[in-house]
């Protein structure tokens, strides 16, 4: 952490002890998991270091999970990052032939308002906004951070618009370690310890990545209100 990160965490530590004594324990909770995603922020920078090499085969493998001969090279991978609905901010990162492409990397501010965080409401909002920008590079398949609820709200989408329906849908549970497919309308679940290492590898690399660009830019927004004050 560098010396002003580390000065938000100490400022933001008295702010957890001065709640605690008056016992208002949901406000310090509440500080103890920004303080979290700040300090994963920097755990997780460096987490991609992507080699040049030459993805052919892994991009082969997930066209045959999808059971299509469709050649895949542009990858959309979304997430959403946020503290009990605060500050929720969603990222768009983009591999191009298994490679990082930053610059087609897209951030969304969540619009949505409502008292309790509903991430499936969140994305939906995300998904609608990105096929009205029909002019960014149009991808071959969009995977979601998430299990079958992501990946359904993703369907729900993209399949009834002219130009992504036929675009291919999955997603990633990392907690029961699963990829997703949405092929030929319906659901299949894969293992990752069954996957080649290499696709194994190119889906953790592009997940880890879509985790890092949401935390920055969602920790960007909360320094910003934790600067100007309450």
């Amino acid at each position: 952490l560098t010396l002003n990160n580390t000065k938000i965490i100490k400022k933001l530590k008295a702010k957890i002890q001065k709640l605690i004594k008056e016992q208002s324990f949901e406000q310090a909770n509440l500080i103890k998991k920004q303080i979290l995603s700040v300090e994963n922020l920097f755990k997780h920078k460096t987490s991609l270091e992507i080699k040049s090499r030459n993805y052919d085969e892994p991009l082969l493998e997930i066209a045959k999970l999808f059971e299509t001969k469709k050649q895949i090279k542009n990858i959309e991978m979304y997430d959403v990052s946020n503290i009990s609905g605060k500050f929720a901010t969603a990222s768009l990162v983009f591999f191009s032939n298994g490679q990082p492409n930053k610059a087609e990397y897209k951030k969304f501010k969540i619009k949505y308002t409502e008292l309790s965080p509903n991430d499936i409401l969140m994305m939906k909002e995300v998904f609608k906004r990105r096929i009205n920008n029909i002019h960014w590079i149009h991808p071959d398949l969009i995977i979601i951070d998430g299990g079958i609820a992501q990946l359904n709200a993703a369907i729900s989408i993209f399949s009834k618009d002219k130009y992504f329906k036929n675009v291919l849908l999955g997603s990633l549970a990392k907690g029961k370690k699963q990829f997703l497919v949405y092929s030929k309308e319906r659901v299949s679940f894969f293992y990752l310890k069954d996957l080649s290492s290499e696709l194994k590898n190119l889906l953790n690399s592009i997940q880890d990545e879509s985790h890092r660009f949401a935390i920055n830019y969602h920790h960007k927004l909360y320094l910003k209100q934790l600067k100007n004050g309450p």
